[in-house]
């Protein structure tokens, strides 16, 4: 159960955060808020027996859970090549993180 308190913790500290900070780019926390919950469905995917023990969740609960995984997963997909070379800098065009793409995000015409 200490785990589970833990994550919960986490997630909800980086939601707090989330919330808390003032950015620039508005897009950045509806994309962030879609990354915690992936890690929150994930993390229910993998044990969500409490749920069910306490009534929480019923019958069809883990294909809801699924369908929900699989929807946002989709949803992200668009922004994983953007999420994986962000430590990248303009100023050192030297090496990305990844192999895909540009620093324009031209995946395809390189």
């Amino acid at each position: 159960m200490s785990k589970s308190h833990l994550l919960y913790v986490s997630f909800y500290t980086f939601r707090q955060k989330i919330d808390k900070t003032k950015w620039v780019d508005q897009k950045i926390p509806a994309l962030l808020r879609l990354l915690a919950k992936v890690f929150a469905l994930k993390q229910l995917l993998l044990d969500s027996a409490v749920c069910y023990e306490t009534g929480f969740f019923g019958s069809g609960s883990s294909e809801l859970l699924t369908e929900s995984m699989n929807k946002s997963l989709q949803e992200l997909r668009p922004h994983m090549v953007p999420l994986t070379e962000m430590n990248s800098t303009s100023e050192m065009n030297m090496s990305y993180l990844s192999a895909i793409g540009n620093e324009y995000g031209d995946i395809y015409e390189t």
